[in-house]
């Protein structure tokens, strides 16, 4: 779940999940922030999800980073779409 749920959009985000806090998560089963997505924000006027642009998630108890739908691990992109608690990245 994405806390910062838009519309808004960052430039040259970068993707880290803090181990150690995943591991809390994993461990005693409750919430906290331990994963980050980073970059530039900008609002733009009119806002839209280009197409081809991917959906991102992230679950710490089924994967170490964020990841596509296909399961491939993701740490950086050229720019990330935040809408609806969703980020979609291209």
């Amino acid at each position: 779940m994405f806390y910062n749920t838009g519309p808004f959009v960052l430039l040259d985000p970068v993707f880290r999940v803090n181990e150690r806090g995943r591991q809390w998560v994993i461990h005693h089963q409750k919430k906290m922030v331990h994963a980050t997505i980073r970059g530039l924000p900008r609002v733009p006027a009119r806002f839209y999800v280009p197409p081809g642009a991917r959906l991102v998630k992230y679950n710490p108890y089924r994967n170490e980073h964020f990841v596509l739908l296909d399961g491939t691990p993701v740490f950086k992109a050229r720019t990330a779409y935040f809408k609806d608690k969703e980020v979609w990245i291209i």
